[in-house]
């Protein structure tokens, strides 16, 4: 939505720089239905600069992808080598004197590899959340 509004961007725009349909930015924006992992991805990787700054005005945003990630942590503690990791875009800002070729390329790269992960590690946040509630019912 921040694509959007903030920065004036047309559906279609972010549609194409994200490799995403003009309809399926249409839907994220209206929230029509439940979004895979990989589209929220696209995203992300089409817009990384943006990301980032939505993640430092957003604390609580950065902490909701810390606990997807499973990287949370306590306030003050030294940052581990994967949060700086993705803290850092993913590796992009090390990229940013390279052409966009070669960034294009490694974003291809991080979406390939970390599109099967994400699906994975929100599998995995389901199925807790799932056996989370049933002990809790079982409980009362």
């Amino acid at each position: 939505m921040e694509l959007h509004k903030r920065h004036g961007l047309s559906q279609t725009e972010i549609g194409r720089r994200s490799g995403l349909s003009q309809a399926s930015i249409y839907k994220l924006l209206a929230g029509i239905g439940k979004p895979r992992s990989r589209t929220y991805a696209k995203v992300i990787n089409g817009f990384p600069e943006a990301w980032r700054d939505y993640l430092e005005r957003h604390p609580a945003a950065r902490r909701e992808v810390g606990d997807v990630l499973g990287t949370s942590h306590a306030v003050g503690a030294a940052r581990t080598r994967f949060e700086r990791f993705v803290q850092s875009d993913f590796g992009l800002s090390e990229l940013e004197d390279l052409p966009n070729e070669y960034r294009d390329r490694y974003r291809g790269h991080l979406q390939r590899t970390m599109d099967p992960v994400i699906t994975k590690l929100l599998a995995y946040r389901d199925r807790l959340l799932r056996e989370y509630r049933v002990r809790e019912y079982r409980d009362s």
